[in-house]
């Protein structure tokens, strides 16, 4: 199972901007119809509050906008679920109930490129229902590519670091994977 919690967009507007069709290809609606981001409301954190501390997300409130077992585990729901929401934690387990997570500062976009930064980390629990602060595992090596942010896969921070649902192909240099031919 896993769980992603990102920042709400408390922000609100006074103006609208509309695209305008050349093409008359809105005929017809009145309104562009953009649905409102779903969260799943009924989630706690998973974590305590104390682990962002050192992060720009001290303080803000935070919610569930994604979660595996509810929304899917691919990685078309991922993104549908995670994309343009911002900075998220994500809380994973595995099938022997081991639980961790990681910190990513830069969101998702499905940019299918990577990102260069200092601040995300991983971190992990020590003990099944441990109720102590997890034990943290900075970024190292330097900031370079510490975040892989593929269309095609799920959340990846470093090249060797986490990986949750592997991109079915490279999508950046001239490489292929093997994977490529299977039709999807």
């Amino acid at each position: 199972m896993q769980m992603i919690f990102c920042a709400s967009n408390s922000l609100s507007y006074s103006w609208t901007i509309r695209p305008k069709s050349l093409f008359n290809w809105n005929f017809g609606n009145s309104k562009s119809s953009k649905a409102e981001p779903f969260y799943h409301d009924d989630v706690d954190l998973q974590f305590p509050s104390s682990l962002l501390s050192k992060t720009f997300l001290k303080g803000r409130e935070l919610k569930c906008c994604y979660r595996a077992s509810l929304d899917g585990f691919s990685a078309t729901d991922f993104h549908k679920c995670c994309d343009f929401k911002g900075p998220c934690v994500i809380i994973g387990y595995t099938n022997k109930s081991f639980k961790f997570g990681a910190f990513n500062p830069e969101g998702y976009r499905s940019t299918d490129d990577y990102y260069d930064t200092f601040d995300a980390f991983l971190f992990y629990w020590a003990q099944e229902n441990d109720q102590n602060e997890p034990f943290v595992l900075p970024k190292i090596g330097g900031s370079g590519a510490a975040l892989f942010d593929y269309a095609r896969g799920g959340p990846q921070f470093g090249a060797d670091g986490l990986l949750i649902g592997p991109p079915l192909a490279p999508v950046m240099g001239g490489f292929a994977g093997p994977d490529t031919n299977s039709g999807t």
